[in-house]
């Protein structure tokens, strides 16, 4: 019998597979990677070995949110959103969505 681990098997994150109120995910890891399209940079996510390649739109949203050292951005939380763009859904980047309490 052949056994197959699939621990290391990735869940790429795309706009289209999002649900519509986002997810939030805490940044494990920062790389890059080479794609047909040339090097790109890809986050590893805590949640659900899930990782995203990131573009210049996102990228730019990294460094305003969290400087523009990659390495500050380990063990942030983010809140992932769905946009529709000319080109198809794309991911936006947001600071972690918080549930606010109010109190009087």
């Amino acid at each position: 019998m052949i056994k197959i681990d699939f621990s290391n098997i990735k869940t790429t994150l795309k706009g289209s597979n999002l649900a519509p109120s986002g997810i939030n995910v805490t940044v494990k890891k920062i790389s890059k990677r080479d794609t047909k399209y040339g090097e790109k940079l890809v986050l590893d996510f805590h949640e659900n070995n899930s990782e995203m390649f990131v573009n210049e739109t996102q990228l730019k949203t990294m460094q305003y949110l969290f400087g523009h050292n990659p390495k500050n951005w380990l063990e942030k939380t983010l809140h992932l959103t769905s946009k529709d763009t000319d080109y198809g859904p794309t991911i936006v980047i947001s600071e972690k969505k918080t549930n606010a309490m109010f109190t009087q």
